[in-house]
């Protein structure tokens, strides 16, 4: 407290040697070595003082998230490692560590505490989903169905796995198959845009494009640039050129810097326009 730090940690260190399971020295020691932004040493004794209270285990955590926060993705990372290490079956730390792999983009290394975290509680849903994510980055496509269907077994209304159980097998060119998950995901979580686009872009593949379109003005209040494009493509299909061209230009106006909206936009304009010269009409689809 008088700013002598020297003094106290050679004290601190003292007391240590004679009782290395010191759970008020070990932290002592912690705050210390924190204060000189010596990560490894102030995680070394976190973690000893950990294995003799595992409520310190909150400190780790609470270490971890403020680095996360404040984009300390070293440190977050340095922080969950250790935290991982110390309580290697608690699927949150397990879960949480592996999203900052993902984070830093470190796909190999998130595997191994999703692996972990399925073996620890096999059927928990969040953690099946985590893991296909992961499996799916790495493009190891039917593992990662196989851990989606996992899931969504163990929880069928769990929208996370039907989203990425639909987009996955949308991704793979099965859109027929995609539509039941990401009609469950959307009606579960229906802000969600991944899954709303997903959906729509599953019914105009397989041709059920008034079910697209339905399913994009359903969603109309996410107004988001990609919903805007798809329901271009969706009017497109359909034959409504110049309606087409009203949704890709709403997609512009949000992102205007787009060369695919703006290919689309253009390709709509002379449909719209050669119909429109032609005098023809487009049957209704």
């Amino acid at each position: 407290m008088r700013g002598e730090k020297a003094i106290a940690k050679a004290n601190l260190e003292q007391s240590l040697a004679k009782n290395e399971k010191n759970e008020g020295t070990l932290l002592d020691l912690y705050e210390l070595s924190l204060g000189e932004k010596n990560w490894d040493a102030a995680l070394a004794l976190l973690r000893r003082a950990t294995e003799v209270n595992p409520e310190n285990g909150a400190k780790l955590l609470a270490l971890g998230r403020k680095a996360r926060v404040d984009a300390d993705l070293p440190h977050a990372r340095q922080v969950f490692a250790t935290a991982a290490a110390a309580s290697p079956k608690d699927v949150s730390v397990l879960t949480e560590y592996a999203s900052i792999l993902l984070q830093v983009k470190d796909v190999d290394a998130a595997l191994e505490p999703l692996m972990k975290a399925a073996a620890a509680e096999p059927d928990r849903q969040i953690v099946r989903a985590n893991l296909a994510a992961i499996l799916r980055a790495k493009g190891l496509w039917k593992d990662a169905e196989k851990e989606y269907r996992e899931a969504v077994r163990s929880d069928p209304d769990y929208a996370p796995a039907l989203r990425g159980l639909g987009t996955l097998l949308l991704e793979r060119g099965q859109a027929g198959e995609a539509i039941e998950p990401l009609k469950k995901a959307v009606l579960r979580d229906p802000t969600n845009v991944e899954g709303v686009w997903a959906l729509a872009r599953a019914q105009r593949q397989t041709g059920a494009l008034k079910d697209a379109a339905e399913s994009l003005a359903q969603s109309a209040a996410l107004d988001k640039a990609p919903l805007d494009d798809e329901a271009g493509a969706v009017a497109y299909e359909r034959g409504r050129y110049e309606e087409a061209v009203g949704f890709f230009d709403k997609a512009l106006a949000k992102e205007p810097g787009s060369a695919v909206y703006k290919s689309n936009r253009e390709k709509a304009a002379v449909a719209a326009a050669f119909l429109k010269a032609s005098g023809l009409t487009v049957p209704e689809r």
